[in-house]
């Protein structure tokens, strides 16, 4: 009789590798299936299953979607949720929650206001959960965030006041980049009800590219817009912009333009950093 330890939970006895779920076509002989290692049909094409088999599921449980989503999530934004603060909101997109305080205090005179930004993840926001503390703040978001808000306040107004933004996520279904995208929205809006003079509400989006079985010998990239967290799990590429559409300053043209130069950059920054490696590792490097 197997001992078990009742003070964990155990798994099973026996592990087995991932198999892809598929829909056999009725042509197809009573029972086929088509054993798919994921990682291998990434880089290998031809390993694709015949057309007769149509793929359904994914080996983790994850359904890449059909087709782009182009929008985001339905969202609600609540101000006003703080009383004692001097202004705040409540954001909600999918069970992402954050909740957004903003306080104004007096200090010496500096010329400027400044913007100080803390964000916060709830122990129970993730799906490890972390101990409250240190463990909790997220420095990284947080910087972020102060980046896409500065410009949008008129700091000069205010030379002897500081601005404390807290950011509290309480539950989040999204990547960090998304989370960082919804909480630059609810941090705006908590500024402007606090009544701080700004030249427009900041609002951003996260995307992420998902990588979807090969077709044609070629891999197809779909992008989706405010991913969930599901979804962003096999995503190979993150994005995150940031605006102020009250000024209307944006070129998309533009913007794809200079996204294709700074990928060529890349480019040639990577064979440059490369082969300073190979001459290092060669001794040729002085």
């Amino acid at each position: 009789m197997a001992q078990y330890d009742k003070r964990r939970a155990n798994g099973p006895e026996d592990t087995y590798l991932p198999v892809f779920d598929l829909s056999v076509h009725p042509s197809a002989p009573e029972g086929s299936v088509w054993v798919i290692d994921e990682h291998r049909l990434l880089t290998e094409p031809k390993l694709i299953p015949p057309s007769e088999l149509a793929l359904q599921t994914m080996a983790l449980g994850v359904d890449l979607p059909s087709a782009e989503r182009i929008d985001i999530r339905p969202i609600h934004v609540q101000p006003g949720i703080i009383p004692n603060a001097s202004g705040s909101a409540l954001l909600e997109c999918g069970s992402t929650k954050i909740a957004c305080a903003v306080y104004v205090r007096g200090r010496q005179y500096a010329g400027k206001a400044e913007l100080n930004v803390n964000v916060d993840m709830s122990p129970f926001s993730r799906t490890v959960r972390c101990k409250p503390g240190k463990d909790a703040e997220a420095p990284g978001l947080a910087a972020l965030v102060e980046q896409a808000l500065l410009p949008s306040i008129r700091l000069e107004l205010l030379p002897k006041s500081s601005i404390d933004v807290y950011v509290n996520v309480l539950d989040m279904d999204t990547t960090e980049l998304g989370c960082v995208a919804l909480a630059i929205t609810a941090a705006s809006a908590a500024l402007a009800e606090s009544g701080i003079e700004m030249y427009g509400l900041v609002t951003s989006a996260a995307a992420c590219a998902i990588p979807s079985l090969p077709r044609d010998n070629a891999c197809v990239q779909q992008w989706v817009v405010d991913p969930s967290r599901d979804e962003a799990a096999q995503a190979s590429t993150h994005m995150l912009i940031a605006t102020m559409p009250a000024l209307d300053l944006y070129e998309t043209a533009a913007l794809s333009q200079v996204s294709e130069m700074l990928v060529a950059a890349t480019g040639k920054l990577h064979g440059i950093a490369a082969q300073s490696l190979f001459l290092l590792a060669h001794g040729a490097c002085t």
